[in-house]
Parts: C-alpha cells; structure tokens; sequence
C-alpha cells in the first residue's frame, strides 16, 4: 500500500532593506524561498507505512524559469533545519522576483541519502494519485507570500520511472567524481591495442580546463557567461562546439570544425520525457562540397528496473539505402555501482548480421573496441 503526505510548501518573498541607492535602483529585487509545512495539512506516517516523513533529514529540488533551469538550482539540496511535532522547516534559499518560475522536481532524502518520498511528474503512472503533480508554476512577488501545496508518494515497492524520473540517486558533495583518464582499445583478433588516451585537467572542482589526446593534442575549454563548455579549442583554425537548448542541455556537439565553417562531424541529441539522451544522430561533411551526411544513428535503450538504477545500452545503426536504418553494433555499458553512477567501461560489437532485431551475442570474436573510464574524487 502506498502512502502519501500532503505538504505545503511556502514561498516567502520578502523585500530587502536597500543599504546604497545603486541597491535601490536595482529593477529585480530578491526575495526568500522557505519551504515548510503547516501541521493541519500533514498526515504523520501511520505505524504500518513503509517510510516516516519524520526521517526526512533533507529537500531536494529543481526550479527553472522560463523554460531553463534556474543557476544552482538543478537537483538542489535543501537541508531541513527544524522538525516540529507535526511539520518541518528548511534553511531559506534566495531567488529574483519575477515570474514563469516551475517546480520540476521535489523529493525528500533520509540521513542515508536515499529518496523516501517524491512527487510525481504529470502523465507518469503516479501523477493520479496526487492532484497536482509537476511541474508546479509560481511566482516570487515582492512583500507577498504564496504557498503552493506539493503532494508525496511514498517510493516503497515503486520505480524512478514510476514518479516521471530517471533515477533517485542524489550525489552529494564527498561523493562527487570527476573523469581524469579516458582510455580507447581496438582489438584484432582478440588483441587488445591502445588507440588512443585522453587526459583531463580541472580549473577547480568539476570545470574542465584542458584535456590532451595521446599526449600530444590539446583542446582547451571555454565557457559562456552562464558558465556551460561552448568550446573545446585546439588551434585558431580547428575546435568542437557545444550548442544548447532552451532547457540547457546539450542539444548539438561539432567536431572539427575548420575557419572554413566544414567541420569533421555533427552530434545531435534528442531527449526522452525523463531528461535522459534517447537518440544521437551523427553527420559528417564533404570537405569540398559541405554536403550533410547522415551517418549513424544511436539508440539509448534505458532499464529502469529499481532504485538507483540508470543502466543502459547503445545500439547504432546506419542507413540502409533505402531511407531506413540497418542495425550494425551493440555497445554494452558498465556502470559504477556508485552515488554518481560512472560510467567505467564501453564495449562494442558487431551485430551479427541474422540478429539484426534481436540482441546481439556477447562474443569475444565480435568485439570491436573498448572504452576505459576512469575517476577520482573531489
């Protein structure tokens, strides 16, 4: 049986007092953010649920604004500070007055870090059992208070994609991992032989600042004003290029690309309901006549199966002639059994070519390459 807890969750603008009068001729102004329950509205767990609200220990939340993700504000962690007899209180958070603010996702973590309750996405298999699923609409006005009421479910016997989400995971900041080492075999006969080895060198944290291919080649990120990779820059004449969507997620990535404008080849991305890549088509160009080719097509095939849990494979196509796709390799993805999920290794095969619709036989015969991964913390 699933349980769920009505929560109120107020938000509390306020109007700061100005110290300077270049303060007060700001046109934005900010305003609080608390989230709290208000005890009449909340139903404490009974003895036989699965989960207590009161084991609660922390918040986490995305906003954006306008279709894009607020600064900071993606899978943000807010701890709550106060556990009354029937309600809580978190830390405040700040965010400017305006408009077109979405809730998009909430969810409550116990001191395990593991996802208790959440709200579910509208048009997920649980979006029915509460009245106003995400994402959540609300505007931060000046001296104003408004409470939007956001309902939990229980996670207890259900999955990520029950809720509308891609997992649960949260990764919090003495578990963060960031790639140092990228290592590419080919194999011929079962041989294994490096191909290539990439390096990565981080600014602070998880900014990238340079990465060098076989020692030799360096590519040297740059970043836009709202601090996301634009550009992977090697020499004046040659660099990759990142393109973004409204939602702030990597909508095309270019290789290659020469002062000329060709470019070597062309990433596009299209995203499932969950957030998560679910195809990547891949063009090149004629160095001479600039002709877009449609080169392979990869499938993101995502198991969902429990908690925490974002396996997936790849499967890539190329086009078969006839204006379809032909299925030509399995990439079998294994990943960390960590918080942050890593990706540690990639393997490809060939699709044997009497398997084209079904799954490929893993033989060591067929594999083509491999991928090594690897991480250290920070």
């Amino acid at each position: 049986m699933r349980f769920y807890f009505i929560i109120i969750v107020a938000l509390l603008c306020g109007t700061f007092v100005s110290c300077t009068k270049d303060d007060a001729a700001k046109k934005e102004s900010e305003g609080y953010l608390s989230l709290g329950t208000i005890s009449s509205a909340v139903k404490r767990a009974v003895a036989d649920a699965d989960y207590k609200l009161s084991d609660a220990t922390k918040v986490t939340l995305t906003i954006s604004k306008d279709g894009k993700t607020v600064s900071g504000f993606n899978l943000k962690e807010v701890k709550i500070v106060n556990w009354g007899s029937s309600n809580f209180s978190t830390e405040d958070i700040k965010l400017q007055v305006g408009n077109g603010y979405k809730l998009e996702h909430f969810s409550l973590q116990d001191k395990d870090n593991k996802t208790i309750f959440a709200t579910p996405v509208k048009g997920s298999v649980l979006a029915p059992k509460v009245k106003t699923p995400l994402a959540i609409d609300f505007t931060i006005e000046n001296g104003k208070k408004t409470e939007v009421v956001v309902e939990v479910l229980s996670t207890k016997n259900s999955t990520p994609a029950d809720f509308g989400y891609a997992y649960f995971v949260i990764t919090t900041p003495e578990n963060k991992t960031r790639l140092i080492t990228k290592k590419k075999y080919l194999y011929n006969t079962g041989v294994s032989k490096l191909a290539a080895k990439y390096d990565y060198t981080y600014k602070t944290g998880d900014i990238l600042d340079y990465y060098t291919m076989n020692n030799r080649d360096k590519f040297v990120c740059q970043y836009n004003a709202e601090g996301k990779l634009v550009t992977e820059l090697l020499n004046p004449n040659l660099k990759n290029v990142y393109k973004y969507d409204s939602k702030g997620r990597v909508k095309e990535y270019i290789r290659g690309v020469k002062s000329s404008g060709l470019y070597y080849n062309k990433h596009v991305y299209e995203y499932n309901s969950f957030g998560k890549i679910a195809v990547e088509n891949i063009y090149n160009t004629n160095a001479t006549t600039g002709k877009l080719r449609h080169l392979r097509r990869i499938e993101y095939r995502y198991l969902p199966s429990m908690f925490n849990k974002d396996d997936y494979h790849k499967v890539i196509s190329e086009p078969d002639g006839k204006g379809g796709f032909v299925n030509k390799f399995w990439v079998d993805v294994k990943l960390d059994n960590n918080k942050s999920r890593d990706v540690l290794e990639e393997v490809k095969y060939f699709w044997d070519s009497d398997e084209r619709s079904g799954k490929p036989t893993y033989e060591e015969s067929r594999r083509i390459s491999r991928i090594e991964y690897i991480y250290e913390k920070f």
